[in-house]
């Protein structure tokens, strides 16, 4: 028994070093490649699935399987194969708050995908019940921020912070401003970041607001084919383990859904005569000599 401890408290020291000593901070036992993640039942330990729809037929254009926490950096990738999948020159994106990210919705734009993306306000000063920054007013011509007491905040210096470039604009006065309680709790004045292509945020966000029925789409795009997969198909886990195996199951669920969906949108039997004038009409010719004399 004393043995046994002893091996599994040596398992335990090779994870913990694992995990000091490179950059992921979760290690599975079952299945290295899978990550904590958190869900609508709680957290669970497996994969995050991602998938790209099609406004007019429905379909499964494009699918993606990652371990990757979080949506956050996952826009770009689905978004341009299923562009390439369905031989777009331009297309409109619309995916949650969760994908929002600037980078990301850049991606897009340098090839022709036009996002819509809401955001989500994070801001530790909101959560406090302090102005948030959406409080604050850019003007693009002065390159200042205008803070709700109509004092500006001026541009001082720039920076690079976790792979993001990075504009910091301060106020001055905020000590005698009569509203500083319900802006900051700093001593020192209000402080604002901006990051360098946040014009194009700032633009995704007034074609949300010019549009907010587009955004609406998603519930009606993204959603149903999980839900008949989850509900219908009962597919409600992976089977496989490790993340290319994992990515071939999921292909394979979606095809399966495209299918049934195929087979909604046509009937079986003209869809099964269409198939069979395709490759009648690509079968090649085949001449047959027939010699005069056995």
């Amino acid at each position: 028994k004393i043995a046994a401890l002893q091996e599994k408290q040596e398992w335990h020291a090779e994870l913990l070093a694992q995990l000091q000593d490179g950059e992921e901070k979760q290690v599975s036992v079952s299945d290295p490649d899978t990550r904590k993640m958190p869900t609508a039942h709680g957290m669970l330990v497996g994969y995050n699935a991602q998938l790209a729809v099609d406004a007019k037929y429905k379909l499964i254009a494009a699918d993606d399987v990652t371990n990757e926490v979080t949506d956050f950096k996952q826009l770009a990738n689905v978004a341009l194969a299923a562009k390439a999948n369905l031989e777009l020159k331009q297309a409109e994106v619309v995916a949650d708050a969760g994908y929002y990210n600037a980078a990301e919705v850049s991606r897009c734009a340098e090839q022709c995908l036009t996002a819509y993306v809401p955001k989500a306000d994070t801001s530790a000063n909101t959560a406090r019940g302090l102005y948030g920054k959406s409080r604050f007013v850019y003007d693009e011509k002065k390159d200042v921020y205008v803070c709700p007491a109509g004092a500006e905040l001026t541009h001082r210096f720039n920076t690079y912070e976790l792979g993001r470039e990075l504009r910091y604009y301060r106020a001055s006065g905020c000590k005698s401003c009569a509203l500083k309680k319900q802006c900051t709790r700093n001593k020192a004045n209000r402080t604002i970041t901006r990051e360098a292509n946040e014009g194009l945020m700032e633009a995704m966000a007034a074609r949300m607001k010019a549009q907010p029925w587009k955004f609406k789409l998603r519930k009606t795009l993204a959603e149903h084919p999980f839900g008949t997969i989850k509900r219908w198909f009962g597919y409600t886990h992976f089977l496989l383990k490790g993340l290319e195996k994992v990515r071939t199951e999921w292909s394979l669920t979606t095809l399966a859904y495209n299918l049934k969906r195929v087979l909604n949108l046509v009937s079986f039997e003209k869809l099964m005569s269409i198939l069979r004038k395709t490759a009648s009409e690509d079968r090649p010719a085949v001449g047959v000599k027939v010699p005069q004399s056995v």
